[in-house]
């Protein structure tokens, strides 16, 4: 049976994720525009750091709900983009927009969609919902990107060459096997199991991420 202090600790836990990637959007929004991109992925992005603020709120609201007491905000945390050597300042750009918006941002929107199926708790769908309805526009900032006509040739060379790669490092994170994490879940509280977790982000991958990148003509 899942406790409210396991809860609790899961939400808390999850609010400093989504300040972290506040971060890393905030390091994103920096490189896309000194590099350029088409304004409206420029606009799209500068939303996202906001949005993420937002949702570490909604995060640490569902530990006091749980019954947390005096939570506190999240600690700073830093956000380090990679830059493969001998690759130009826009193409690196590209390869964390694309990591990060085409590959996890749809991996998230998928998994949190089960989340959102699954969950009983009113609390906990009401959460779920509002971070779900951002989710789906994060994603869509890298698609666009990659879409755009103002994506050099070189830069979608780089692409190319290493998407089959980051794909594979975001599966790789995405179902790591957490030592604390309850087997099954907590389904009515709109977290799925380990082994649910697993299949969610596969299925993503294949029916979302890789027909995304065919779509475009790259292929993975």
């Amino acid at each position: 049976m899942i406790d409210d202090v396991w809860l609790a600790k899961h939400w808390e836990l999850r609010a400093a994720a989504e300040l972290k990637v506040a971060t890393y959007f905030s390091a994103l929004l920096r490189e896309v525009l000194a590099t350029g991109a088409h304004p409206k992925v420029i606009e799209m992005l500068a939303r996202a750091p906001a949005d993420e603020v937002s949702h570490a709120k909604i995060c640490l609201a569902m530990a006091e709900h749980y019954g947390a007491k005096n939570v506190a905000w999240p600690a700073p945390a830093d956000a380090v983009l990679a830059r493969p050597e001998g690759v130009s300042r826009a193409a690196a750009a590209a390869i964390n927009l694309v990591a990060h918006c085409c590959i996890n941002e749809t991996i998230a929107n998928a998994w949190l969609e089960s989340c959102f199926a699954m969950a009983k708790e009113p609390a906990a769908r009401e959460a779920l919902r509002k971070l779900l309805a951002d989710e789906i526009d994060h994603g869509r900032v890298g698609w666009a990107h990659l879409a755009s006509e103002q994506l050099a040739t070189e830069t979608r060379q780089v692409i190319a060459a290493c998407a089959a790669s980051l794909i594979k490092a975001n599966i790789a994170v995405w179902t790591r096997a957490e030592p604390d994490f309850p087997k099954g879940g907590a389904p009515d509280h709109g977290i799925p199991g380990h082994e649910e977790t697993v299949a969610i982000v596969h299925a993503a991958v294949d029916d979302l991420v890789r027909p995304g990148f065919r779509k475009l003509r790259y292929a993975v």
